[in-house]
């Protein structure tokens, strides 16, 4: 019953549109989602300006509204939607950009209210209005898009493509563990809590390093694992997370995904994470890893024994670290080869990189 996105723009207003001279793109910035799904297409734009506004700035009434394409990602305040209402006749074209299903978010009793009331406020209820003045949508996978589609729907796939990380790969001891995720993997840290607890118990020069807040921090501090061994790192802005993973490396990352809607439709933009960490993963074995899935990755089921037994054996040999570590590096160069450069309704002003 909540607000879908759907592109109505094009049927309530047939016709040709004015000139793309300048592309707006409302973020919350910064944020991962416009780092790898638009920054690297933004800047394959040719002969336009781009500029790029928080949406805590307010409505972008400085900004000459004749020829300008505004893409919204993710979120929108209403002061932007009454501007863009204000000025629909004059602008080129307008998109929202998604990489969650924010539906299957908030319905889910996993998900902290806080989360839930953002995503309602800046994400799902301003469709109302935004809606119709949409002339696109684009998803970040397939099955994201398949959900959005209807009749009157104007939806394009737009998967990551994110710049390759260079990063060495590290085997100084004591080794580090890691989780990094956000709040809304409610039950991916609970899952993990008996497997760490039963590594840490195992190896006695293994680190663990986990990124939570409320909730989630509460769990870890509550779990049976030596203090002077367990660094719970609070959720950092987009910013001074990249800055920290800079600083610091991980030898054994832990990418979990428990099936559920909202998993479904994600990404597998964590492949990206764990190649700036420089570390081995061990990944959920899903259909959302499976896509550029390389030889030499470990995917395993969502069973204790199975997530134990990959950690003993990254645990016990540097050259299974480093071949899984290459594994997915070589998984995210699939995935940069596999990204088109193009923005769908921006297409002819997009060019493609010299092979």
């Amino acid at each position: 019953m909540l607000p879908k996105p759907r592109a109505m723009g094009a049927a309530l207003r047939p016709g040709p549109r004015k000139k793309i001279e300048t592309v707006l793109v409302l973020s919350q910035h910064p944020n991962p989602s416009f780092s790898y799904y638009l920054e690297k297409r933004l800047g394959a734009l040719r002969s336009v300006r781009v500029v790029i506004r928080s949406i805590n700035d307010g409505a972008p009434s400085d900004i000459e509204p004749d020829g300008l394409f505004v893409v919204v990602c993710r979120y929108v305040r209403p002061e932007q939607i009454r501007w863009l209402r204000g000025n629909i006749d004059r602008l080129s074209g307008i998109s929202l950009f998604l990489d969650d299903d924010m539906a299957a978010i908030v319905t889910s009793p996993d998900v902290s209210v806080r989360y839930k009331f953002k995503l309602l406020l800046f994400g799902i209820f301003p469709l109302l209005r935004l809606n119709p003045l949409l002339d696109f949508v684009w998803a970040s996978t397939e099955p994201l898009a398949t959900s959005l589609k209807t009749r009157s729907s104007n939806v394009f796939l737009l998967p990551p493509a994110p710049d390759e990380e260079i990063v060495s790969f590290k085997q100084a001891r004591p080794l580090t563990m890691a989780y990094h995720a956000t709040g809304v993997h409610v039950v991916e840290h609970k899952f993990l809590v008996p497997i760490v607890e039963a590594a840490m118990a195992r190896h006695g020069d293994l680190h663990f390093e986990v990124v939570a807040s409320g909730r989630n921090a509460a769990v870890w501090r509550r779990a049976r694992i030596d203090a002077r061994r367990l660094h719970i790192l609070p959720e950092l802005t987009w910013a001074d997370y990249l800055h920290y993973c800079g600083m610091f490396k991980v030898d054994i990352a832990l990418v979990p995904l428990l099936p559920n809607q909202a998993n479904a439709c994600r990404a597998d933009t964590k492949r990206i994470d764990v190649c700036r960490s420089g570390a081995a993963a061990i990944f959920s074995e899903t259909e959302v890893f499976d896509r550029n899935r390389q030889h030499g990755e470990i995917h395993v089921k969502n069973t204790f024994e199975c997530w134990i037994a990959a950690i003993d054996e990254l645990v016990a040999s540097s050259e299974k670290r480093r071949t899984a570590a290459v594994a997915t590096r070589c998984s995210l160069q699939q995935m940069v080869a596999r990204s088109s450069l193009t923005l769908p309704g921006l297409s002819p002003l997009s060019r493609e990189p010299t092979k």
